[in-house]
């Protein structure tokens, strides 16, 4: 069974060439298709990230190695993920998803690892306890493992479509009220199993 911490900063940046080797592994088959030279984009993208305010990353543990991970932190203007969205989805829904919002930007297993409720609870541990009001995320706009997670959890479709600058697939930008999920686990609504 795999044990979930979670990491600030420091120790993220310290398991990053385990991060990288989890995220190519996790995304190098179709429909995302990540070759060597994304992974390596997104070891610096991972280390500017990390820099970034209410930064946290869960990791999942199975014995000694990696087995994934989940990251995140507070979205806001001036952040390029941010303001693209924020142009697409329009002044209502930026004022009701985005201002003060968390971002998961990476949700990623270890395919021999997948299909053992590690997704989820990366997902529910990344997520736990944050200060925000809602989180956001995009997703490649194909049925996958991730997405139907994502609609388990509660998410929302905000964008179904959305083409980001020098990428070719769409993607569904997505939502979730994270002040509605704390009401529901206080009372004892969130019984799933993961």
């Amino acid at each position: 069974m795999a044990t979930i911490e979670l990491l600030e900063p420091a120790a993220a940046l310290a398991i990053r060439p385990e991060v990288v080797r989890v995220y190519r592994a996790a995304f190098a088959a179709p429909p995302y298709g990540k070759t060597a030279a994304a992974a390596e984009r997104f070891a610096g993208t991972f280390g500017r990230h990390a820099a970034r305010a209410g930064f946290r990353l869960a990791a999942a543990r199975a014995g000694s190695h990696l087995a994934g991970f989940g990251y995140g932190y507070g979205s806001g203007p001036g952040q390029w993920w941010r303001d693209t969205v924020a142009a697409a989805l329009g002044p209502a829904l930026v004022a009701r998803w985005l201002d003060g919002a968390f971002e998961l930007v990476e949700l990623a297993v270890l395919p021999a690892d997948q299909g053992r409720g590690l997704g989820a609870a990366l997902h529910d541990g990344l997520l736990a306890g944050l200060p925000q009001r809602t989180a956001v995320l995009s997703t490649i706009a194909v049925e996958t493992a991730g997405l139907r997670l994502y609609r388990q959890r509660g998410w929302q479709v905000l964008h179904p479509g959305l083409r980001f600058p020098g990428v070719a697939e769409p993607y569904m930008i997505m939502g979730l009220d994270l002040a509605g999920r704390k009401g529901e686990s206080e009372k004892g609504g969130e019984g799933e199993g993961a």
